[in-house]
């Protein structure tokens, strides 16, 4: 075999070849048994596992840890490894009152409906956007008037 032939094939070998990353923020059991409830406050918890990745927007002493690993292999699609959610809730106090985590097997399929959420927009087609636009930029680039 020539040059070609060599590199073409090593090529295809390390196109092959799994690609692991780490989204988010996986917190291990270790750190999990170091929270306990009723004693751990929030500073305490920043300390020890950082900033939550999500708050929630509705109560601000809900905290989220979200994070997953991941493993493609050549141009498929990259498949989850492990997902873990370890959600916090604080009392009115800062101290930790309840503590769950939740994996990949608590996951559930979200079926997407077309046409079953209505948008409030109108609909317009690529020439309607392009007239539209005409006449909305001044001439001294500063953007939009």
């Amino acid at each position: 075999m020539n040059r070609f032939t060599y590199i073409i094939l090593i090529g295809l070998l390390a196109a092959c070849s799994p690609i692991q990353s780490q989204r988010g923020q996986l917190v291990s059991d270790e750190e999990l048994t170091q929270i306990k409830t009723g004693e751990t406050a929030k500073p305490e918890v920043i300390a020890l596992l950082g900033t939550p990745t999500n708050i929630s927007a509705f109560d601000e002493n809900q905290w989220y840890y979200i994070g997953e690993d991941t493993k493609q292999i050549g141009v498929n699609h990259p498949e989850t490894v492990t997902r873990r959610v370890v959600s916090l809730k604080f009392d009115e106090t800062g101290v930790l009152s309840e503590k769950s985590v939740l994996g990949k097997e608590d996951g559930q399929e979200v079926v997407m409906h077309p046409g079953a959420t209505r948008v409030l927009s109108k609909e317009q087609n690529v020439l309607q956007q392009l007239i539209g636009n005409v006449g909305r930029f001044s001439k001294e680039g500063g953007g939009a008037e």
